[in-house]
């Protein structure tokens, strides 16, 4: 299969995190996020040799929005935007094979059947691959979603606290990004997809920036999942660190935990 020509673009995000930029900045900064889509990462004597002209005023800038382990630079974000997109066309292949192959199947056991049983078998063979095929469907949304939940939190907590989120144990962080998730969901019924990401980002952005010392510490989608009380009332109180993103006021912080996962 060849490589996927497409990745998920985010304008608000754009918009956000180019905010102060020149015009020649942006531009420059969309050649070099082109660069790394098409070869993975680059070398700054590539990005030298694709902002020409521009390099000697942009790079300077330019440069603090890509990781580098000292010789090639990349972009976190779109790097996870990637590997996402990736994922999603690889699970869609996999239905869709999935689903060829049960077909055979069918066909194949149809051949060896009585005449005068093959009627009712192929309906009652037509039902059951049906309700497996919607059964694996589900699941399998469910089972992507949870990781755009981990997603979520993993890039909020690197926005608002400029670390890196390690994930020790994948299996805990999705059980409790699933437990997070149906509470979300029960309080917010009719949001979309979309909506529910957009909401559940919130939140956790408030979480990561939160003033107790040991939640600070150990802040993670399964202590969210463990404290939700504990950490709601002290985001209802205003204790929340005043350097993390979003500005919101004590008012709105509450308004934000009532909202999304009040009791």
């Amino acid at each position: 299969m060849g490589k996927d020509p497409a990745f998920l673009f985010y304008p608000g995000d754009w918009l956000g995190g180019t905010m102060g930029m020149t015009f020649e900045e942006k531009g420059c900064y969309i050649e070099l996020l082109m660069m790394q889509f098409n070869l993975g990462q680059f070398t700054e004597a590539q990005a030298k040799q694709v902002l020409s002209i521009c390099y000697p005023v942009a790079w300077a800038t330019l440069k603090q929005k890509f990781n580098t382990d000292g010789v090639y630079f990349w972009n976190e974000r779109l790097r996870i935007e990637i590997e996402k997109r990736r994922k999603f066309t690889e699970s869609r292949r996999s239905n869709a094979l999935s689903s060829s192959d049960k077909k055979d199947m069918v066909e194949h056991m149809q051949g060896h059947m009585p005449s005068h049983m093959e009627n009712e078998n192929e309906n009652i063979n037509r039902d059951v691959i049906e309700v497996k095929d919607k059964r694996i469907v589900k699941e399998k949304r469910e089972s992507d979603f949870l990781d755009e939940v981990i997603n979520q939190f993993t890039e909020v907590y690197e926005e608002v606290r400029g670390d890196e989120y390690l994930i020790t144990n994948r299996g805990k962080e999705r059980a409790a990004a699933g437990k997070l998730l149906a509470i979300y969901k029960a309080k917010n019924p009719d949001q979309t997809a979309e909506e529910t990401l957009a909401g559940m980002r919130g939140y956790f952005a408030r979480c990561a920036g939160i003033t107790d010392q040991w939640l600070y510490d150990n802040m993670s989608l399964t202590i969210i999942n463990s404290k939700l009380n504990e950490i709601n009332t002290i985001l209802r109180n205003g204790n929340q660190r005043r350097n993390s993103k979003g500005g919101a006021t004590d008012a709105e912080l509450a308004a934000i935990v009532a909202k999304h996962f009040g009791q």
